[in-house]
């Protein structure tokens, strides 16, 4: 988990689109996304992935949404996790 001054670095590096910005918010968050996307879709490995993937690409391009005062990265990138695997979960359940 990040302290605040963590996530403030992270956040202003990540809208100045700095590669090292995006590695520390991938080390601080991805397994946490994983785990959180295993347990909304079960343990079918290549569905997690692509989900945790998904969400990553979504977040680089929505880097200019994340609002500070609105949360944290966590809770901003989790909101994004789960809207991407929202759909999945549905199409996995009516299958």
């Amino acid at each position: 988990m990040l302290d605040e001054q963590q996530e403030k670095c992270i956040a202003q590096g990540l809208r100045d689109g700095k590669a090292d910005a995006w590695q520390s918010l991938y080390d601080a968050y991805a397994e946490r996304v994983w785990r959180g996307i295993a347990r909304l879709l079960g343990s079918k490995t290549s569905d997690v992935a692509d989900v945790v993937q998904e969400t990553m690409m979504a977040a680089a391009r929505s880097t200019a949404n994340f609002d500070p005062t609105r949360g944290s990265l966590w809770n901003w990138l989790w909101g994004i996790a789960h809207s991407r695997a929202t759909p999945s979960r549905w199409a996995t359940c009516w299958a």
